[in-house]
């Protein structure tokens, strides 16, 4: 089951209409995590395990136990949730961003409605993926957000198994 719902109808075409027009999409920061590249003493064993390399024909550009050329690939301003519609009239993706770690105390992605004049979350997107195949016109307008796919976001955000929209 996906959230509550077993993918076996959407599969075999079973009531179509009654399937979901949306999906919900989350990540969290939680802890640091640096990748480096350079003055590595671990090697993986590619194609017969996992791979820790950027380079895997050559196993080489390998982050285990590398203590040179390093950056960061988690960072606290990188928590959203989104929201991404598509039905016959909609192509969308919403999303909202909130900065902290969600090990420390969880991140509440206010709603829009409930948030004070001139407060809002740290960073949102709306991209009309009909019209931008790419993303890359955020359509956002925090003088006017849109409240019914916030209120959508916020409902996915709360729901758990069944309850979930």
């Amino acid at each position: 089951p996906f959230d509550g719902r077993s993918l076996a109808g959407l599969l075999f075409e079973d009531n179509l209409a009654d399937w979901r027009q949306s999906v919900f999409i989350e990540y969290y920061y939680n802890d640091p995590n640096d990748k480096c590249l350079s003055n590595c003493t671990e090697q993986t064993a590619y194609p017969e395990a996992d791979a820790s390399c950027a380079d895997l024909i050559a196993n080489a550009l390998c982050w285990g136990g590398c203590t040179d050329d390093c950056y960061p690939t988690e960072d606290l301003r990188n928590n959203f949730i989104a929201l991404r519609v598509l039905n016959a009239s909609r192509d969308l993706l919403y999303a909202k961003y909130e900065n902290g770690s969600q090990t420390l105390a969880n991140l509440t992605f206010l709603p829009e409605e409930s948030r004070q004049e001139g407060g809002s979350c740290c960073f949102h997107e709306l991209f009309d993926a009909a019209a931008d195949p790419w993303m890359l016109d955020n359509l956002y307008d925090a003088a006017a957000p849109p409240l019914d796919l916030d209120r959508d976001l916020m409902a996915w955000f709360a729901c758990s198994g069944d309850a979930c929209p």
